[in-house]
């Protein structure tokens, strides 16, 4: 017996531990090699093109059913108080972030010609940044699949599903934070990880961030 002051059940019990910590270990190897479901082009392709895909759907109906979420109505009062000289939101629910990056994108739109810093300008723009956000939840999601696993066809699904996930197509349509939330806490994941193996300094301040 390895362990003889164990019962046989608590010795199966710290061989599962220890064969799993070991098993989490060697996928946090950074050395490990990736096994491609095709070739790495084609992988890369079909990531490409789940992308393009993840980003049309939630894309389709971005003007419909403005004003009908009431999160979003108030991130939107919330973003359209906001001026150069008072950026303090005062409404810190659903974080600060939303609010910044909403109100930034409708001051960049507003420099176009015709267009002006509107209330529905804000849905818009806010919309369009959680749009951008539960996009890029999808490459994402293949990145964390092969740090993981360092198996392309893990992050195939990991991806499809991400982008065909019908509950997070449907958040992406909002000016909200929940698609926000996911993707930053995508990215602490995957800075984490990088941070186990390499240990980098840019890694830990990514996390950080994210966090």
């Amino acid at each position: 017996l390895m362990y003889p002051h164990l019962s046989v059940r608590n010795q199966k019990r710290s061989l599962y531990t220890l064969a799993t910590r070991r098993y989490l270990y060697a996928m946090l190897k950074n050395d490990a090699t990736t096994a491609w479901l095709f070739s790495r082009r084609i992988d890369l392709a079909i990531i490409l093109l789940l992308v393009i895909i993840g980003a049309s759907l939630r894309s389709t109906g971005l003007w419909h059913g403005i004003g009908f979420h009431p999160d979003e109505r108030h991130m939107v009062q919330v973003t359209e108080a906001l001026s150069k000289n008072h950026m303090n939101p005062k409404s810190f629910a659903y974080g600060s972030l939303s609010f910044y990056a909403a109100w930034g994108f409708a001051k960049l739109i507003a420099v176009f010609p015709g267009q002006v810093f509107s209330y529905d300008r804000i849905f818009f723009s806010g919309r369009l940044f959680c749009l951008i956000m539960g996009t890029l939840a999808i490459p994402l999601s293949y990145y964390l699949a092969i740090l993981l696993y360092r198996r392309s066809a893990v992050g195939l699904v990991a991806a499809t599903l991400m982008a065909l996930n019908v509950f997070h197509l449907q958040l992406s349509r909002f000016f909200t934070s929940d698609v926000t939330l996911t993707t930053l806490s995508l990215i602490s994941i995957i800075a984490l990880i990088k941070a186990h193996q390499n240990g980098t300094l840019i890694s830990y301040l990514i996390f950080g961030f994210c966090a």
